[in-house]
């Protein structure tokens, strides 16, 4: 009796504890860069530049991204909420979330196709804030999800990816 005790004080003391929320507040906007390395079956989107967004209120990072080229046209959105942001020491803190991801994309290149994408993500990472209206960021994001593309080589995928990220926030 006594072991089980001290264990569900332990777990109440480590579940208590990645309660704290130290995350800056206000209107957080910046860049994303993102590359993805995917595993397994297939890889999840392409690598690039996003836009970084924290609304005021909201408990979700909002992460965006625009591709247009020639032949391509792409839109991807990520959103995560963020369950652990503990610090590490000082102005170094580090996360643990839980997010989805989705993608719509087109090629009309000689194999012309339509692809949508849906999927889930785990984002861990560390952020330093050096001065209160200042982040920079790294992460990566383990995901797993399903993409559907319609045209000559249509059909269902498993997809799988570890976008690693680095970003720069500021905080209004």
């Amino acid at each position: 009796m006594g072991k089980k005790v001290i264990l569900g004080a332990v777990l109440a003391v480590l579940i208590g504890g990645t309660s704290v929320f130290a995350q800056p507040s206000g209107l957080g906007i910046g860049v994303l860069w993102q590359q993805q390395v995917g595993f397994g079956i297939d890889g999840i989107g392409a690598s690039g530049v996003s836009l970084s967004l924290k609304l005021p209120g909201s408990p979700i990072f909002w992460g965006v991204n625009l591709g247009i080229g020639e032949n391509y046209f792409g839109l991807g959105i990520q959103g995560d909420h963020y369950l652990v942001y503990r610090p590490i020491t000082g102005y170094l803190y580090w996360y643990l979330g839980l997010g989805g991801w989705g993608t719509f994309h087109v090629w009309t290149g000689n194999t012309g196709y339509m692809g949508l994408g849906l999927g889930a993500r785990v984002p861990i990472g560390i952020s330093l804030q050096p001065v209160n209206f200042l982040e920079v960021f790294i992460d990566a994001a383990p995901s797993l999800g399903g993409r559907v593309d319609f045209g000559k080589h249509g059909g269902f995928k498993f997809v799988t990816s570890i976008p690693l990220g680095f970003g720069i926030r500021l905080w209004l």
